[in-house]
């Protein structure tokens, strides 16, 4: 059949949860690790009978993702994907990218990083009653444990430290990571520390001067591609109408990679047309700020909620959710796996085979 990475694989999707403590640390990390699940599972995980149901903080109305929790898993060996979550998110802001994955034939490991999570953040926000929250004090902590979380979390996996289903199921020559936001800064910056890697996607990744997150230039020039010490295959994924991000400033971080590369920004998107349930996201944050529910100081929110826009003016959810499974699978796939027709699906006419579901991608390699 012709390569499709648009569509899930044949392999149910199964999902567990496991906490991890790093006792040098003493920090706790709540990890999700979604996987290929045996074949009596087929089904289950799109049934919404059988499927997983949650709750990712309190408050937070109830989710579903189309895994099989605790399934028993196939046998074999696979390679591994290490999401990482925005800012102020959780493991799960893309449980369709990771189920997609692991129904494609991945290990993905999520965590939480613990003091930057949307529970966090409620603390936060009821700490602070109408005083404005100082995201600038805790960052660099913040940056530092991300960092740490993701080294800890390798480290844990490639000893079997996770739970019985996926114990045997990471091929430890073959591990990618991706993340959308802070998360996808999270991902670059690991590089130039971590030698496990071998396939980095990024998204919407804060760096530079032009977009209205202030913290945008101190974190690009943290960024150091030119210290990695061997060539990583890097696709950055940017939303045309984001109003956080530059576009442009993605294209500088872009030129500063080595190749192997490839930029490509979804005309249309936001910032949050990556995640799960990304129409209600953006507004329900776009509402916020204009509200005045949430002061950040150095912000202007109602600034940003107004060039935001509301999601009616953008393009449809689907389009981000189809965008970034198909573009994280076909470049694990072609650098994880040496999946000749994921580079062809890469190199060949991205842009035409996004055209021909109505989705427009500018491309640039």
């Amino acid at each position: 059949m012709p390569y499709d990475p648009f569509a899930r694989g044949t392999a149910p999707a199964g999902v567990t949860t496991t906490h991890l403590v790093d006792a040098s640390r003493e920090r706790r990390l709540p990890v999700e690790i979604w996987y290929p699940a045996a074949a009596r599972h087929r089904g289950q995980d799109l049934d919404d009978q059988t499927a997983d149901h949650y709750v990712a903080a309190p408050g937070l109305p109830p989710a579903t993702q189309h895994a099989v929790r605790d399934a028993t898993a196939a046998e074999g060996r696979f390679p591994l994907v290490v999401y990482c979550h925005g800012a102020w998110g959780h493991r799960r802001n893309a449980s369709h990218l990771c189920t997609h994955l692991a129904a494609r034939g991945y290990v993905v490991a999520a965590p939480d990083f613990t003091g930057d999570t949307a529970e966090d953040l409620q603390a936060a926000l009821a700490a602070a009653g109408s005083a404005e929250l100082d995201f600038d004090t805790g960052l660099p902590q913040i940056l530092r444990d991300r960092r740490a979380d993701v080294r800890f979390l390798l480290d844990s996996l490639l000893k079997g430290a996770g739970p019985a289903q996926v114990a045997d199921l990471v091929d430890p020559e073959r591990i990618g990571i991706c993340g959308i936001s802070l998360g996808g800064w999270t991902a670059l910056k690991v590089v130039e520390e971590e030698d496990r890697i071998d396939a980095v996607l990024a998204v919407a990744v804060p760096t530079g001067s032009r977009g209205r997150l202030p913290q945008s230039p101190l974190l690009g020039s943290l960024l150091r591609p030119a210290a990695w010490r061997r060539p990583v295959p890097v696709l950055l994924l940017a939303g045309a109408q984001d109003a956080v991000i530059s576009v442009d400033d993605l294209l500088d971080l872009h030129g500063h990679l080595a190749a192997p590369k490839q930029f490509a920004a979804l005309r249309g998107a936001g910032h949050s047309h990556y995640n799960d349930d990304a129409e209600a996201a953006h507004d329900s944050t776009r509402e916020m700020w204009l509200s005045g529910q949430m002061r950040i100081a150095g912000m202007d929110l109602a600034a940003l909620a107004e060039a935001s826009r509301p999601f009616a003016e953008l393009c449809p959810a689907a389009h981000g959710g189809d965008t970034l499974r198909a573009l994280c699978t076909g470049h694990m796939d072609a650098h994880l796996n040496g999946d000749p027709d994921a580079r062809r699906f890469l190199t060949d006419d991205l842009t035409g085979a996004f055209r021909a579901r109505g989705i427009t991608l500018d491309v640039r390699a």
